[in-house]
């Protein structure tokens, strides 16, 4: 997911994202090798499916679940309100239950023959996870007011975006219909229009110093052209010249083929 993110950052930033001064290519390789401890994130992740699938079993012959799993043993209404902060969790729940029924159908023995579902039940969980925690700090009244208004605002976008992604899987188990769908891409759209206002103040709460992003583009006085003016001669001496110049010049200055032939005739 992080590294698609910071790809799909490169590509909005036109040209900008192209030069190695935006960060942007060494963060995409630096995280790219972050993703493998003691193996890759999707296998871990298949191994973890598996796990969902046994507490889904237990749950359904009455064994107690702990609170990270109990939404397996729930029940939840067939009509579940997109709209609704607590129904962007459930709608999760739902499509989890369902993977893991149709896994334990398709079910021969086997493990690896349910590998596919094991990875996207994993996924999903994750994501369930995530919003449910931070369904919960919005409902604490730590936070109140505008920072209230624009953090569900966030959830909301979590939330969708990735519905957005999994559409095949709401579809595929009857969670979702296209209509709904097409009501949720709607409101992703408008969503990004209400935050565009809030973005820097949402990027600079994360304090990151300007030595940690280390990007022409990411400097906190947002002037990316004299950040990046000043870590180009930063990086390439005031003035030097490279020991090679001479080599280029004089290769791009030499004479063609038709001014050497006329100078040749005009000797001759």
């Amino acid at each position: 997911l992080t590294s698609q993110l910071i790809d799909e950052s490169r590509q909005a930033c036109g040209g900008h994202g192209y030069h190695a001064y935006s960060g942007l290519g060494r963060g995409f390789v630096d995280w790219s090798v972050q993703q493998t401890w003691e193996g890759d994130n999707n296998v871990l992740a298949i191994n973890a499916g598996r796990s969902i699938i046994k507490y889904y079993q237990a749950g359904q012959k009455g064994a107690k679940l702990g609170v990270d799993f109990l939404y397996l043993t729930q029940k939840f209404d067939k009509n579940l309100k997109s709209d609704d902060l607590k129904s962007l969790i459930d709608i999760w729940s739902v499509l989890i239950i369902k993977i893991a029924q149709h896994a334990l159908s398709i079910y021969n023995g086997d493990w690896e023959s349910v590998s596919q579902e094991r990875l996207l039940l994993s996924k999903a969980h994750s994501h369930r996870y995530l919003l449910e925690t931070f369904y919960n700090r919005l409902q604490s009244g730590d936070v109140s007011g505008e920072e209230k208004t624009v953090l569900k605002s966030i959830y909301q976008l979590y939330s969708y975006y990735f519905i957005d992604k999994f559409a095949g899987s709401f579809l595929q188990f009857d969670v979702l219909d296209s209509s709904r769908l097409t009501h949720i891409q709607a409101e992703i759209k408008r969503i990004l229009g209400d935050l565009r206002p809030h973005l820097v103040g949402l990027t600079d709460a994360f304090k990151y110093p300007d030595e940690i992003i280390n990007s022409s583009l990411g400097g906190y006085n947002g002037d990316f052209y004299n950040n990046y003016f000043t870590d180009v001669t930063n990086n390439n001496g005031k003035g030097d010249k490279a020991p090679y110049l001479s080599i280029l010049t004089d290769t791009l200055t030499r004479a063609s083929k038709a001014e050497l032939l006329s100078n040749s005739r005009s000797k001759s």
